[in-house]
């Protein structure tokens, strides 16, 4: 499922209490999608880190209460929703759930189907979501008891990298390491467990982080990059990223200057347009910029353009110029 469909899911799901669990490798934003979701929704977001937590934190028993009434009763965990410290509405995370042995599953189980912890009630504005890898990740999941599991509905993440890319233009981050996922897709997320480092979103964008202070030219580039993705990864990032000390001088195309590149080679292109969409500031630099693609013959690239541009600067979205570049290919929208 891709990331604005889970979205939308995880809302519905909110809203009618329905318990989830959010399945994926590692390193592909199940926890943020989540977060993001309590956000857009304006209510609180609890997580709890499951790999960490014992039996005991989720409540001990109270001995001062036997004493006081001859009852015993339990602690109640920091983490557990109160409506006047947490709201009346809010999402419990129960984060890496998968990592959880059975008899904190035992427990989840409980929590999931009866809405209690020793006797507290889960405020009724509250839903439960978990998240949690896969098996074959072996990233430390375990098998979830079949109980559990008939409680609550599994949706997987997918990565999706137009969506990816449209996020981290959002965000500001290096346009050639937006463009390079056009030109090499399947990197953005390669998960092998039997590798040491593997290339994810999450990796991916600590390495947008470091082009934003390390010049690819940097003797300590390779290495902090294969440090966070792995050799091969890096390897192909460093030739992409080289690629483009060996473009014209692009900004020329923003103007609306006449500017001639390899338009047969993949790479060169997918370089020159996250570029000139990095670039683009107002409604005449698109219209130069969608000019230039035109002339190129490669329609699949005023698409990119668009999808980039509009994403780095959603006002551009409203400009005349996108509007009749739309007009004009409406049959790709189809």
């Amino acid at each position: 499922m891709k990331y604005d469909t889970l979205f939308e899911a995880i809302k519905v799901s909110v809203s009618i209490r329905r318990p989830l669990l959010i399945s994926g490798p590692p390193g592909i934003g199940k926890t943020q999608v989540v977060q993001q979701v309590a956000d857009d929704l304006g209510i609180g977001c609890i997580v709890v880190h499951m790999p960490v937590m014992l039996v005991e934190d989720f409540g001990i028993p109270d001995i001062s209460s036997a004493k006081e009434n001859g009852h015993l009763t339990y602690t109640t965990p920091w983490w557990w929703p109160d409506v006047e410290r947490h709201g009346e509405r809010g999402i419990l995370l129960f984060d890496d759930r998968n990592q959880a042995d059975h008899s904190l599953q035992k427990v989840l189980a409980n929590i999931i189907e009866a809405r209690i912890l020793h006797g507290k009630k889960l405020p009724d504005g509250w839903a439960v979501i978990s998240t949690g890898n896969r098996r074959e990740d072996r990233a430390g999941a375990v098998r979830v008891l079949s109980h559990l599991a008939n409680r609550e509905t599994e949706l997987t993440l997918d990565v999706d990298v137009p969506q990816w890319q449209a996020w981290a233009m959002s965000k500001g981050i290096d346009h050639r390491l937006v463009g390079f996922f056009g030109f090499r897709p399947h990197l953005l997320c390669d998960f092998d467990p039997d590798r040491d480092r593997n290339p994810t979103p999450r990796a991916w964008e600590a390495v947008g982080r470091m082009m934003e202070n390390i010049g690819h030219d940097s003797p300590i580039f390779f290495d902090l990059v294969a440090g966070t993705v792995g050799e091969g990864a890096a390897t192909e990032l460093l030739a992409f990223v080289s690629l483009h000390e060996e473009l014209p001088d692009v900004s020329r195309i923003v103007k609306g200057e006449d500017v001639v590149v390899d338009t047969s080679k993949m790479s060169v292109m997918y370089a020159a347009t996250s570029a000139i969409a990095a670039m683009t500031e107002t409604e005449d630099h698109m219209s130069n910029c969608f000019k230039w693609l035109k002339a190129t013959g490669r329609k699949e690239f005023e698409i990119v353009y668009a999808r980039l541009v509009t994403s780095a600067n959603s006002k551009l979205a409203a400009t005349g110029a996108f509007t009749h570049w739309v007009v004009e290919n409406n049959e790709a929208f189809k």
